[in-house]
């Protein structure tokens, strides 16, 4: 087996995802960061800073270009994964409602 540590976050770290092909993780954490990881070399390649609060929720688009964040500051953000810069910064009311076709299914989201 392997096992790989990934030291760098300075508090809780709360979601963490694999790109699509394996190469890569990003993490989310209390400290407001988002990191993106290189699985080979267990390298931190990027530290993107910008929410206020908790990262919650982190993913990988398809091509691992970007990344995309939710956090307890009510706003979910896109980031260019090679330069840290955000892509798109969408505010959350303190209720949402998703749709999501693929699953036929709609979400309530309540602060």
């Amino acid at each position: 087996g392997f096992l790989l540590t990934l030291l760098g976050h300075n508090n809780g770290v709360q979601s963490v995802a694999f790109n699509h092909n394996g190469t890569c993780i990003v993490s989310g954490s209390q400290d407001q960061k988002v990191k993106v990881w290189d699985t080979r070399t267990g390298d931190c390649v990027a530290t993107i800073s910008g929410h206020t609060d908790s990262v919650q929720a982190v993913a990988f688009n398809n091509d691992s270009t970007r990344v995309v964040s939710g956090s307890k500051d009510k706003t979910v953000k896109v980031w260019d994964v090679s330069t840290g810069d955000e892509a798109l910064d969408i505010g959350i009311p303190d209720t949402i409602v998703l749709e999501i076709p693929e699953l036929e299914k709609y979400y309530c989201i309540q602060d």
